[in-house]
């Protein structure tokens, strides 16, 4: 693997990115908020995607629902900067349930996460302020659609985002990027 400019070996299970568009925010539906492009992701490019709000319910979600396994463990991951927001939330909905957590900012460092009973979440410190944050939770249905949410206290707060992925283990691997179908790592 290649992924930090230098040669490492890379072990990991093989995995499947269920999100079609893991960096192409632009594809994903917008509730309320506007999305500027060309900010700097944590691999050094410029390729991630500004989420601004305009009011308490500003969003940007997967949109169309995709299938899934009932009673499977899966985890919804991806990469976040904190602009000038004080809470992310992360909300996964069913055809059946609500599952979310939530992203407490303190400026640029993550101050604290919480998630519904039952499920986990966890977060991993990167350079430049970025965060990959992670979020496992089990299937109630055989749909779902995930969100994302900045800053409910009324609008015009923004994170960056980078790197999306849903994947079948109780756990985040590595970046699986997707552009337009589901793809799997062997």
């Amino acid at each position: 693997d290649y992924t930090n400019g230098v040669a490492e070996l890379l072990l990991e299970p093989s995995s499947t990115n269920n999100i079609k568009y893991s960096e192409d925010f632009s594809q994903w539906a917008l509730g309320d908020s506007n999305l500027s492009y060309n900010e700097l992701d944590p691999k050094g490019g410029y390729n991630a995607t500004r989420l601004t709000t305009q009011s308490t319910n500003g969003l940007i979600s997967t949109g169309g629902i995709f299938s899934s396994t009932p009673n499977a463990v899966v985890t919804f991951s991806f990469f976040v900067k904190n602009v000038d927001s004080t809470q992310t939330k992360i909300l996964v909905r069913t055809n059946i349930t609500t599952a979310q957590f939530f992203v407490n900012w303190n400026d640029s460092e993550i101050s604290s996460v919480s998630v519904d009973v039952g499920m986990s979440a966890s977060f991993e410190k990167l350079n430049n302020d970025w965060f990959r944050v992670s979020f496992v939770y089990t299937e109630a249905s055989t749909s779902q659609e995930q969100r994302i949410y900045t800053n409910n206290n009324g609008g015009g707060s923004s994170i960056i985002l980078w790197g999306a992925q849903v994947e079948p283990l109780e756990y985040s691997t590595s970046l699986i990027e997707t552009n337009g179908a589901i793809a799997t790592r062997p």
